[in-house]
């Protein structure tokens, strides 16, 4: 009992080193434009979790999708983080690494239970912590959902297992629990009655009809949660039957599997995006019929010639249960396969391996040398591997240069760099990018908008005027700031009355939005209809009291008038709102000049030049002139 003990503090404190090791770097990695936006930076739904609106956030979890996804329990885990730790990424980071601590552990005391052996248990979780196939859903901070499916999910097998030989209802009611809360998190999480199957065929070696009925509440749930997962892709427009046929996405289902298989072996040229194949006349590139082909008469031979211990089966059983929901046989999503659906699926390989090595040690000393020799070789090349990725996962950049590398003829990874580079405001990089982008096909309403948004930051109005109207053209559901910044790339090409209509559009669908008011009163102010223009500014001003470029605009308006008294009153309000504004000053200055009250102009006047407005300094010399005469 001592040997075990010292055995299992050993793996507990190995575990928690290597897996450590592997992500401490990982910590400092920021926030992506990868769903991390939608879920944690951009989402108003994660940032009022407080004693005022408590129910109203969880309410608000439990009863709507987001993203195509409804996994409330993973959006409330965000919200209580943002509550503490705003928008520091390093405490999502740890999180998402304890979990993953967590999770490794928890496949150890899970395999060590159902197995009772302790090499096949430490082999299954050391795997399980480091493969390189992981690094997504550890260091992708919208995938928590991957984790905290997994440590309700692992839970369950646990109890499950544990409690095998006397089960009750009340465990039976334990387990269904944190199969709820795992479905709650993700809802791959169906999988679960699935493996328990596989669970009593590993115990009793064949299937059984009360197997089955024992199973019926689990299904219950699983068919329910899939009903809701089904409905939240339809929701969020994520199924789609694109441009494959039926037989297509058979062949395309069984080469994810085979590539799944393959990169469980060797985890190389990873990316956290894998596109589906271009047609060629119609049809898949031969390998995608050749690779499937090859895989199905890989597998009927090893059925057929290889005798399979219960051990292995099990693993396949596990594996296949848990990785079937997501070969694409329902199109979902853009990607033919995806690193993170690997993160529980592969526990049943890595068992299958644990035993394999757990067979090779109990012979002689030769195999046992040769055996911790290949472990050593193959874990220390995972850990590497693992280490190397978490660092492409650093920042948006680093992210998507990694999968434009890997696929360059996908224009997805250049639309995603190039939304960083904009808001970086790296404009010459963003519309190299997203030139690229719709050069390779990518012609879509958002495109358009954001390379139009591009040119319009690059001030090449026509340019972003034929974007935009290709943008409105794609699309019925194009958002109001489309017209918005369209309204004014016309007015900044003497398009007064494009403007207008623009403006008037706007705000026909947000009559609460000042910036639109204002700007179409700059329209009226430069076709110098300033009555129309102090119109538009004041409902600006109404709607935003302390709009400083309302004010501003209006005070000139007043200006171009002759009523210098509401001109002067204007930039008052103005400059108390930003006092810092050396133009401003300026502007009243000479607004003081032309009423003649030259004591207050030469104040403004000072003001103006003190806060670097220096054109200010020639009324100051000419105040002074005209005193000494």
């Amino acid at each position: 009992m001592s040997n075990i003990n010292n055995f299992l503090v050993a793996s507990v404190l190995l575990l928690i080193a290597l897996t450590t090791s592997i992500y401490f770097k990982s910590l400092n990695n920021e926030i992506t434009n990868w769903d991390d936006n939608s879920y944690i930076s951009s989402n108003e739904d994660i940032k009022h979790l407080n004693s005022d609106s408590t129910i109203h956030t969880i309410v608000k979890a439990f009863s709507s999708y987001k993203l195509g996804n409804y996994h409330p329990v993973t959006v409330l885990s965000f919200a209580l983080e943002y509550k503490f730790f705003k928008l520091n990424s390093k405490a999502y980071h740890v999180n998402n690494l304890l979990l993953h601590i967590l999770n490794s552990l928890l496949v150890l005391t899970f395999i060590w239970l159902l197995s009772n052996q302790k090499w096949i248990a430490l082999i299954t979780a050391l795997f399980f912590a480091i493969h390189p196939m992981h690094v997504e859903s550890v260091s992708w901070l919208s995938e928590r959902k991957d984790l905290l499916y997994s440590f309700f999910y692992l839970l369950g097998l646990i109890v499950y297992v544990k409690n095998y030989k006397t089960i009750s209802i009340k465990h039976h009611v334990a387990i269904l629990s944190l199969f709820t809360l795992s479905c709650l998190s993700k809802g791959m999480a169906v999988s679960f009655p699935l493996v328990l199957l596989a669970i009593d065929y590993y115990y009793s070696g064949k299937f059984t009809r009360n197997s089955f009925v024992n199973k019926i509440p689990y299904f219950i749930v699983s068919l329910v949660f899939g009903l809701i997962a089904v409905n939240a892709q339809k929701a969020g427009e994520a199924i789609s039957t694109g441009q494959f046929d039926v037989v297509d996405r058979l062949f395309l289902s069984i080469y994810g599997l085979a590539t799944y298989i393959w990169k469980f072996a060797a985890p190389i040229n990873l990316s956290c995006f894998y596109s589906y194949p271009n047609l060629i006349n119609g049809h898949l590139p031969y390998l995608y019929y050749v690779i499937p082909t090859l895989f199905v008469g890989c597998i009927l031979l090893l059925f057929k010639y290889v005798k399979l211990s219960r051990e292995v089966k099990f693993g396949m059983l596990f594996f296949a249960a848990t990785i079937v929901m997501v070969l694409q046989w329902m199109p979902v999503g853009g990607a033919i396969i995806s690193e993170r659906y690997t993160y529980i699926a592969y526990i049943g390989l890595f068992f299958a391996i644990g035993y394999i090595f757990n067979q090779f040690i109990q012979n002689n000393d030769v195999g046992k040398k040769l055996a911790f020799v290949l472990l050593l070789v193959v874990s220390s090349w995972y850990s590497i591997l693992a280490h190397n990725r978490t660092l492409i996962w650093h920042d948006t950049i680093t992210l998507w240069t990694d999968v434009i590398e890997q696929f360059q003829h996908d224009p997805h990874p250049y639309n995603n760099r190039a939304e960083t580079y904009f808001w970086n405001k790296n404009y010459s990089l963003a519309l190299s990018d997203f030139n690229k982008a719709v050069s390779l096909g990518l012609e879509t309403s958002s495109v358009f908008y954001k390379r139009g948004y591009t040119y319009y930051e690059l001030k090449q109005y026509e340019n972003a005027i034929k974007d935009f109207n290709k943008a409105i053209s794609l699309s019925e559901k194009i958002h109001t700031l489309v017209y918005f910044k369209r309204a004014f790339a016309y007015a900044s090409t003497q398009q007064a009355e494009l403007a207008i209509k623009d403006y008037e559009y706007v705000i026909s669908k947000q009559p609460n939005f000042a910036e639109a008011y204002h700007d179409k009163g700059l329209v009226y102010y430069n076709l110098e209809n300033h009555r129309l223009a102090i119109d538009n500014f004041s409902k600006a001003i109404e709607l935003k009291l302390d709009y400083y470029d309302a004010y501003l605009s209006r005070g000139s308006s007043f200006f171009k008038l002759g009523l210098m008294d509401n001109a002067i009153i204007d930039y008052t309000k103005a400059i108390n709102i930003k006092p810092s504004k050396g133009s401003t000053y300026y502007n009243r200055c000479v607004a003081h000049l032309i009423n003649k009250d030259y004591a207050l102009a030469m104040k403004d006047a000072q003001q103006a030049s003190l806060l670097g407005y220096p054109i200010a300094q020639q009324i100051i010399d000419d105040i002074n002139a005209g005193l000494k005469n």
